[in-house]
């Protein structure tokens, strides 16, 4: 009876204290449960990024494709020419990130190979664009499509985090904006991490570009 005249006597009190805490707990679920319940993406996928570099001076610019028709990885040259015989001099490069699907992570794949290739060959590529894809990369068969075949889309917009639960819910506490990255199929949602380079993280900005997804790896066989 204590008990239920406490409550009475304190019900305005009680319900300030304990909506709150329905809330986050309902948004807990709500955001979550759809995550447990979704298969999790199966599919590794392919970006690059541009990284600069003060001492590479190539004479070209080099991006990255994939065939529509073969799904193979190539190269794209341009040069920077400024006047008859006078060029401009390019100090980005490209890196290739992996998303190793298993591990929910991606990471760059040998980071200084376009780097040092642009230095040795920057010049020769002026008159011959023919770049010879490393067996890292040729070795892969990817898909295009912006949805992955089990489903999966990336999604690399900006949003807001707060330090604290109570922050995110209400806007209370440190907040920072900042991009994130996941793969989304209808509710569900997941997040993951991108390995940094030497402490560095080349992947922000705008120099995000999607590939494709890895549908077959010679060196794993096809992706289920």
């Amino acid at each position: 009876m204590a008990f239920q005249k406490f409550v009475k006597d304190n019900l305005v009190l009680l319900t300030g204290i304990l909506l709150p805490i329905l809330l986050i707990v309902l948004f807990m679920v709500a955001s979550t449960l759809p995550r447990m319940l979704a298969t999790p993406p199966q599919y590794d996928f392919l970006f690059t990024t541009s990284q600069y570099h003060n001492n590479l001076n190539s004479p070209v610019n080099l991006s990255l494709k994939v065939d529509d028709k073969t799904g193979k990885i190539a190269a794209i040259v341009t040069s920077n020419q400024k006047r008859e015989h006078d060029y401009y001099r390019n100090n980005n490069f490209p890196v290739v990130y992996r998303y190793d699907a298993e591990h929910q992570t991606a990471r760059a794949i040998n980071h200084e190979y376009f780097r040092e290739f642009l230095q040795e060959e920057g010049d020769r590529l002026l008159e011959d664009k023919t770049v010879e894809m490393p067996e890292f990369l040729s070795r892969l068969t990817l898909d295009k499509n912006v949805v992955s075949p089990d489903g999966y889309t990336l999604d690399t917009d900006y949003y807001r985090r707060n330090d604290s639960l109570a922050g995110f819910m209400f806007s209370m506490g440190r907040s920072s904006r900042y991009r994130g990255y996941r793969l989304k199929k209808g509710n569900a949602s997941f997040s993951f991490e991108v390995s940094g380079i030497d402490g560095h993280y080349y992947y922000y900005g705008n120099s995000f570009t999607f590939l494709g997804w890895v549908t077959e790896d010679e060196t794993k066989g096809s992706a289920e």
